[in-house]
């Protein structure tokens, strides 16, 4: 619940400072906000009672949860919404807000945030940098009128393909690394590494940047099915190996 919460508290502020934006975008103007079925105090109000329920999960836990937790829930989806104001790399900061359950996992188990999770942050911050790339590709054009900043936008000149392909590659070494740290077996690498990287190949191969349809079907395939996929790596190999996730 604690690292599930966090995102549901930043999608609640992220979509009351970006309203406005929202209605200038096709595929975003019947968003609640924007379109002015919620208000601005409702949305305020919603946000307070995650921010509160937050707190609360975290108020008596140890001093490395509780920083990890409030950095988690407060600056890192707070300014978020922010960074596609003033850069268009905003992915780069959302890889580490949305991501941030990682830590708060291991400092919840261990008291600390083992080296394992550091790896695992970086691979789960570049596979939020990829699938978010795919995702803003959806919006390029009326991103550009309405003044976002958003990596699609950013990458596009040495080839979105290309781009990405760097970042699978980043989320394939920094999860392999994480595995050896952690000393997961031959399920992890088989499932979450062999599996994963190559949903991610055939997924880039695939999708068609310049088409948003496209585009939103590689965006939720990196939900329902290469989610379902490395955790998949990770189940089998806890239940085989009667082991924890994190070391």
């Amino acid at each position: 619940m604690l690292i599930v919460w966090p995102y549901g508290a930043g999608c609640i502020w992220n979509d009351i400072l970006d309203r406005d934006f929202d209605a200038k975008v096709e595929r975003t103007k019947t968003r609640p906000l924007a379109s002015g079925q919620i208000t601005v105090f409702g949305a305020l109000v919603f946000l307070l009672v995650h921010l509160s329920i937050l707190v609360a999960m975290v108020w008596d836990s140890n001093e490395v949860l509780w920083r990890v937790s409030l950095l988690g829930i407060f600056p890192l989806p707070g300014i978020y919404p922010l960074m596609k104001r003033i850069m268009y790399w905003p992915n780069a900061w959302l890889g580490v807000a949305i991501n941030i359950g990682v830590p708060i996992a291991s400092a919840a188990l261990t008291g600390q945030i083992t080296k394992s999770a550091q790896c695992l942050l970086f691979a789960c911050w570049s596979w939020t940098v990829w699938y978010d790339t795919i995702y803003a590709a959806q919006d390029k054009r009326d991103d550009i009128t309405a003044g976002v900043k958003s990596s699609a936008i950013l990458f596009e000149p040495y080839g979105l393909k290309n781009v990405l392909s760097i970042f699978g590659l980043a989320f394939v070494g920094s999860l392999v690394t994480a595995g050896v740290l952690n000393g997961h077996g031959l399920p992890f690498y088989l499932a979450a590494v062999g599996c994963g990287g190559l949903h991610l190949a055939i997924q880039l191969y695939h999708v068609d940047l310049d088409s948003p349809k496209s585009c939103h079907q590689a965006f939720e395939s990196n939900g329902y099915m290469f989610g379902f996929i490395i955790w998949s790596g990770f189940f089998l190999d806890y239940i085989l190996s009667n082991g924890g996730i994190l070391a």
